[in-house]
């Protein structure tokens, strides 16, 4: 973790009380992402980032989202965010299953 000033956006910014519109407007976005650039390297830890989502964040605003055989990104994040929901993710039912290599593509016709 960088340890240089950066930007930070405005507290009530970031744990701002629930509004009628749960999306973040363009410039919050551009404000976070340049907060999160401008401190974390592009090679930070997923303690280091996680670290830094627990410090802007508050539980209610995060979410963490896995598979069910990954139990190791929860349990990280569930230490510096108690509370925190987990999404388990399905592969099978999820996502498509990848085509084995060598299938032929299909054609499509004009």
């Amino acid at each position: 973790m960088s340890t240089g000033s950066f930007p930070v956006p405005p507290r009530e910014l970031l744990h701002a009380a629930p509004t009628a519109s749960p999306r973040r407007s363009d410039d919050e976005l551009r404000a976070l992402a340049a907060a999160g650039s401008a401190e974390l390297d592009w090679n930070a830890s997923a303690v280091d980032v996680i670290a830094w989502v627990a410090r802007l964040f508050s539980v209610r605003s995060a979410a963490v989202a896995c598979s069910m055989a990954d139990a190791v990104l929860p349990a990280l994040v569930a230490e510096q965010l108690p509370g925190i929901d987990v999404l388990f993710l399905e592969p099978d039912t999820t996502f498509r299953k990848p085509v084995p290599r060598g299938t032929p593509s299909p054609r499509t016709c004009a």
